[in-house]
Formats: structure tokens, sequence, C-alpha cells
């Protein structure tokens, strides 16, 4: 189970075949530091690949599709998330970026590890298939961290978005992609070291 990569996007749609993703963060892990070595919040969140993409791009080139609801959804998170998320900049990164950055970090590892299977994983392949990218990394490596902590914590009665003690929770930016791949890995980390 080492050599880990973990990677979320944020978006502007649930639809995973037609919405503009906002961004992306990737990081990779090393089961193996979880008892020797613990990964903290800080560390992760400072050295993850993080994209800011370009969601005018997306909407005017490649046809994606805001969707209102989650615009709504989005007006009801926090401000440093709309603010980190929402706002475009001018160094915002083409989706065409985005294989070779994550086959960049992906580098032969073992298990990519994503929230759920049938999300993050499904627009990446969009984005590869109408950019004409390649996926960059086999299929057969995919993992969800959902059911990867659901079955660590099985009968504990332990929520798979639990809070690790370690964690300062003042110091998170839910639904910043690079704070969401931290708590995952952290809770993953945590619960490895309850069993250990």
């Amino acid at each position: 189970m080492n050599n880990c990569m973990i990677y979320d996007f944020e978006t502007l749609g649930q639809d995973v075949l037609n919405c503009p993703a906002l961004s992306l963060a990737a990081y990779s892990f090393d089961t193996e530091r979880f008892i020797s070595d613990p990964y903290t919040l800080d560390e992760i969140v400072k050295d993850s690949m993080y994209m800011k993409l370009d969601v005018t791009e997306q909407v005017k080139k490649y046809g994606r599709v805001i969707e209102k609801d989650t615009v709504d959804w989005w007006s009801k998170q926090s401000k440093a998330a709309q603010v980190s998320q929402l706002r475009p900049l001018p160094n915002d990164v083409s989706i065409d970026k985005i294989s070779d950055a994550l086959a960049g970090i992906y580098e032969n590892k073992s298990n990519v590890y994503t929230r759920g299977n049938t999300f993050d994983p499904v627009l990446l392949d969009m984005i590869c298939k109408i950019t004409g990218t390649k996926s960059p990394y086999p299929w057969w490596s995919i993992r969800d961290m959902r059911s990867m902590i659901d079955g660590l914590s099985f009968g504990s009665n332990i929520s798979h978005s639990f809070m690790p003690d370690s964690v300062d929770s003042k110091a998170v930016v839910l639904h910043d992609p690079r704070y969401d791949i931290a708590l995952d890995v952290l809770r993953y980390q945590t619960l490895v070291q309850a069993i250990s």
C-alpha cells in the first residue's frame, strides 16, 4: 500500500460528464510514514500540487455547463473557500494540462485514491477524452478513500468524514481540494495508527 497518490477536484456541477472543474489538488504519500513519521495538515497542504482551472475556457471551448444548484451551494460555503475557488485568476490553467500534471505525481504509484470513484475519476476520464490527452494512471490503480475509511473503522460508528484529533478544525478550509485531500490522508493515517 506504499507510494500512493490522492487527488480531488472542485467543480461547478455534479454532472461529471458536463460540469466545469474549478480546481485540482494532488499529493503523493507513503503509508509507511503513518506510524514512523506522521503527516501533518500543514505539510500536505503546502506540498500538494494545486491547479486553479480556467472555467471560461471550459465553457467556451469544451461546452462544459455550469449548474445553478452548485453555484447556489457554493454561495453557502465559507468565504475562504469561495475566494480560493470561485474567483477567476489571470494564471488559471487550461484543463489540457491536467493529465501531464497528474502523471508527474503518479509515477507508477501502487494506488491512486479519490474520495469516491464515481466522481473524480469519471471527471478526469471526461477531461482526458475532450482534451485528447491520456489517462495519467492505469484504471486498476484507483481506490476509494470513503470505502477505505469505512473498512478500517468498521463497527466503530466513525463517519468517513470525521475530523482527526491531530487537526485544528479552525485551520481547515473545506472545499479547497488541498485541505480535502489532506484530511483524507490524515483520516487514513489516524485509523492505521489506531489499529497498529
